[in-house]
């Protein structure tokens, strides 16, 4: 799948907003379900949980082929360069680099 909007990390998925009004997310918005990841493949996509799969306009973001995601408060033990991680208890994301010398976590 090739994303062409910006990638947006939004968090936990929602059906709802807590005024009531339906959530609608677009092509290449990023959530996390029950501990996965999930990104929208099309625009205006609302009313279902990203399980419900592709037909209702979700994919795995893992399916992807970009990069690992990890939403979690402790970063990933074994990360590979270019995946992404959510500091979840400081609100911050961060990418996996290696250089010649070093590989480490890059505040974005």
């Amino acid at each position: 799948m090739n994303v062409d909007n910006n990638i947006r990390f939004l968090g936990e998925h929602k059906i709802k907003n807590s005024d009531g009004t339906p959530v609608v997310y677009n092509k290449g918005d990023v959530v996390t379900c029950r501990g996965k990841t999930y990104i929208a493949n099309r625009n205006n996509v609302s009313g279902f949980s990203p399980e419900h799969g592709k037909e209702r306009g979700w994919e795995p973001f893992s399916s992807t082929g970009t990069m690992n995601f990890t939403n979690s408060d402790v970063a990933p033990e074994v990360p590979n360069e270019g995946d992404h991680w959510f500091n979840s208890s400081v609100g911050k994301l961060y990418i996996y680099i290696s250089d010649q010398d070093t590989s480490q976590w890059v505040e974005l």
